[in-house]
């Protein structure tokens, strides 16, 4: 039935764009608050906008999906900040735990290197170490991320804020 087919786009030309939006560092300086800024919303809510944007100039889309991960199950204002990212780009976003992070880093990495043994997944706020043994995947999860480990080093060492 051609009326349930989806139409899969080449993602190719969408692999090497970056959106440089460091979420995690915002929401390590806007302790104690422990909300994103409105500042990094507008800058996040424009990224969306701008990716959406590449990827619907490949040809028509009838859905877009997005995640999000760590920096947005701990943000107290996490939903509204995806609510408003999702109403002015037009992508479904939603938040995913960590096993489902590692998870997707695994099948992202083995798509693009099918020989892979190991996925590690290193972001702001949260880490994963995904790997198959014996035909079962493990993820392995921590909750430091690059701006998490150097907000606390600061903290230690320095006696500063971030």
């Amino acid at each position: 039935d051609t009326s349930t087919q989806r139409r899969l786009v080449d993602a190719e030309p969408l692999l090497s764009l970056v959106e440089d939006v460091l979420l995690a560092h915002d929401l390590e300086t806007q302790s104690p608050a422990e909300c994103l800024s409105e500042s990094i919303t507008n800058a996040l809510t424009q990224a969306i906008c701008r990716l959406a944007d590449k990827a619907r100039a490949t040809g028509p889309i009838d859905v877009l999906d997005g995640v999000a991960t760590a920096v947005f199950r701990r943000a107290k204002n996490a939903n509204e900040v995806l609510e408003r990212a999702s109403r002015e780009s037009g992508v479904s976003l939603r938040v995913i735990d960590q096993q489902a992070e590692g998870r997707l880093g695994w099948a992202t990495c083995r798509a693009l290197h099918p020989d892979a043994v190991l996925a590690w997944d290193s972001g702001g706020a949260s880490f994963q170490i995904s790997g198959e043994c014996q035909g079962d995947l493990s993820v392995f999860e921590g909750p430091w991320g690059a701006s998490t480990a150097t907000a606390a080093l600061i903290r230690e060492v320095r006696g500063s804020e971030f």
